[in-house]
Order: structure tokens, then C-alpha cells, then sequence
């Protein structure tokens, strides 16, 4: 794998670890998280199969707009984790 993907991988590891830690409040809040999860899980498999798609510095995966649109505070550490993942996509691939 390249050290790129590596990275990448890291960054998805951290966000998932995030989405594990973070505490459920309603059942839509579950969904949204089980979404996420399995969002980043994909993504986590298609990095380890050198299957990313380039972003050419402008696609985005879409991972903040899908936590931007549920989550309570635009200081989450969760929008904060997919942001870095999205960041690291556009400048590296």
C-alpha cells in the first residue's frame, strides 16, 4: 500500500474510532452513525484496494456534508475526523 493510502487509512481509522466513542442520543442519531460507520468502512475498503477514484483537488467523498447535515455542533470532533479524511482526499489524490 501506498504511503499515501496508508495515510488516508490512518485518518479513516481515527473517524471511525470517533463514531465508536460517540454516544447515542435518539434513534435517528443511531442511523446516522450506523450510516456513517458503514460509509467509512467502504471507503476504508476501496483505500486498501487502490480503488479511490482522483479527486483532482475538487471531488470531495462527501463524509462532512453527511455529518454536517445531523450533527449538534459544527466544533464535533466527529466533522472535525471526516473533515481531515475529505482534506487529505482533495490535496493527495
Amino acid at each position: 500500500m501506498s504511503s499515501r493510502n496508508e495515510e488516508l487509512s490512518r485518518l479513516i481509522d481515527s473517524a471511525l474510532a470517533v463514531v465508536v466513542s460517540q454516544e447515542s442520543n435518539s434513534e435517528q442519531e443511531s442511523k446516522n452513525l450506523a450510516a456513517l460507520r458503514d460509509a467509512l468502512e467502504g471507503l476504508l475498503r476501496r483505500v486498501s484496494r487502490d480503488q479511490l477514484e482522483p479527486s483532482h483537488g475538487v471531488v470531495t467523498l462527501g463524509l462532512s456534508r453527511m455529518v454536517a447535515d445531523w450533527v449538534d455542533s459544527l466544533e464535533s470532533p466527529l466533522l472535525k475526523a471526516v473533515g481531515l479524511i475529505e482534506n487529505y482526499y482533495q490535496k493527495h489524490f
